[in-house]
């Protein structure tokens, strides 16, 4: 789940599911579980990581529901990883 970016309410990206969907009129209303094993991914996060998350410019400012083909675990992790490892090597080069 993330919000739009450029808001002042502006919130972090959560990992989680969607425990319920239900069209009440011409209105969907949801519950959405944050995955607590997840941390909070900062939407600068997102932005770097558009490219793999097929993510286009106009949808960080459009409120919508998308359907992606990208593996959000593999991707996080991936970043994640590649963090850890350029702060190793920096430490390492100090």
């Amino acid at each position: 789940m993330m919000p739009e970016i450029g808001f002042a309410d502006s919130r972090d990206a959560r990992v989680g599911h969607i425990d319920s969907l239900i069209l009440a009129g011409r209105s969907y209303h949801f519950r959405f579980t944050p995955n607590p094993l997840f941390p909070e991914i900062p939407l600068a996060t997102i932005e770097a990581i558009r490219g793999p998350l097929s993510i286009d410019d106009w949808e960080f400012q459009r409120t919508h529901w998308a359907a992606k083909v990208a593996n959000l675990y593999r991707i996080v992790q991936e970043t994640a990883a590649g963090r850890l490892a350029r702060i190793s090597q920096s430490r390492k080069t100090q």
